[in-house]
């Protein structure tokens, strides 16, 4: 192989690479520059989703397959007392709902 091919292709192969260097570089400039903003827009939307997901545990069991522990709804209610110009009428709504008696939810808005 004469020394002028050799270097006829070695001048080749390189302008292959630094072509396709320069095409990297243009597509990185391209989308980091150019395109960023609706590219961000577009992974907020897809990483921003609200799924609602209830979680159901399973029951404990023994060995005999009786329940020992199982997974309950509960509700949490406050109040503040400083906003409750009347206790003893908010303790009759709210027994009315089924929360509590009506002498255990006025004292635990009056204390």
């Amino acid at each position: 192989m004469s020394n002028k091919s050799f270097r006829i292709k070695a001048i080749t192969l390189i302008l292959i690479f630094a072509s396709l260097w320069l095409c990297s570089a243009g597509r990185l400039f391209y989308l980091q520059i150019m395109k960023s903003r609706e590219i961000s827009k577009r992974m907020r939307a897809e990483q921003l989703r609200h799924l609602l997901t209830e979680a159901k545990r399973g029951d404990i069991l023994d060995r005999k397959g009786r329940v020992l522990a199982t997974d309950l709804k509960m509700y949490t209610l406050y109040a503040k007392r400083d906003l409750i110009e009347d206790p003893q009428k908010t303790a009759d709504a709210l027994s009315n709902y089924g929360i509590g008696s009506k002498s255990r939810l006025e004292s635990l808005l009056k204390d």
